[in-house]
């Protein structure tokens, strides 16, 4: 049996960013499966929402990781680095039960409907879990597949989503842990509002309100650390990694990427502080 297969959903939105993503994932894992999985092809019918999507990843039932022993689901522009301890090890070490997540902070703030709810009742939308999570889960999963062919949901819904079907099973719900060991890489759009002349990022650029650039570029570093640097300036000189950039025509993702790429050269060229 493989020990684990890294996976999300995708919508034929982002379907660009897989062969990056799935290229990144073997490239620091080897040892790990990729498996990306398309909605239109699981979930055909249900409406073309990229928070629809979100939400579904976690729906999708034990039958596409027959033979794996652990599952982590994530963000298709989650671009996965090597850690030590390495992904599979943090979380089996981290396991509450049957999964490994974590709450968001207090200050993430979300509604649906009626209903509004603050990060400490919201789990990560990065999860890990066993095999048989989804079966502990199934009649919770059954419910919520039945409310997404219908409703329009939210910024932020997966993650209550997730945080109720865990109170409904009456498991343990995690404490918050630091944002940089639920990445286990570079996310992408962190970068997709920073930059000259916009420099917005997170819950600013939520809410649409400015960050000066020293305040962004200091947002930025904090999750993109100066050892996440140095490995993609290492990806940056692989010919694979140009190759592959030449095949994605979604201009989007290319600026994202340009972004990323003029920020690890700028910080490689600073003076030690």
């Amino acid at each position: 049996m493989n020990s684990l297969c890294i996976t999300t959903l995708v919508d034929k939105r982002y379907w660009e960013y897989v062969e990056l993503f799935t290229w990144c994932c073997k490239r620091a894992y080897p040892e790990y499966d990729v498996k990306i999985l398309k909605k239109e092809e699981l979930f055909p019918g249900y409406p073309d929402r990229g928070y629809t999507t979100n939400a579904l990843r976690f729906l999708t039932g034990a039958a596409p990781y027959e033979g794996y022993s652990f599952i982590y689901i994530t963000d298709i522009d989650i671009m996965i680095l090597r850690e030590k301890p390495t992904l599979l090890n943090f979380h089996q070490m981290d396991m509450r039960g049957c999964f490994s997540n974590s709450i968001r902070g207090s200050s993430n703030k979300f509604s649906f409907k009626n209903e509004t709810w603050t990060g400490h009742e919201s789990l990560s939308g990065l999860h890990f879990c066993s095999r048989e999570w989804f079966d502990h889960i199934e009649p919770q999963a059954k419910k919520y597949r039945e409310l997404l062919k219908t409703a329009e949901v939210g910024r932020g819904f997966d993650g209550h989503m997730l945080y109720k079907m865990c109170k409904e099973l009456g498991w343990p719900i995690p404490g918050k842990k630091k944002l940089i060991k639920r990445h286990h890489g570079i996310h992408l759009g962190t970068f997709r509002l920073w930059g000259e002349g916009k420099p917005l990022i997170n819950r600013p650029e939520r809410a649409g309100v400015p960050m000066s650039k020293d305040s962004a570029d200091s947002a930025i570093r904090k999750r993109v650390k100066p050892w996440k640097i140095n490995r993609w300036l290492k990806i940056m000189a692989d010919p694979e990694y140009a190759a592959i950039k030449k095949r994605i025509h979604n201009t989007e993702i290319l600026g994202i990427l340009k972004k990323l790429e003029d920020f690890c050269l700028c910080q490689c060229q600073a003076p030690a502080s």
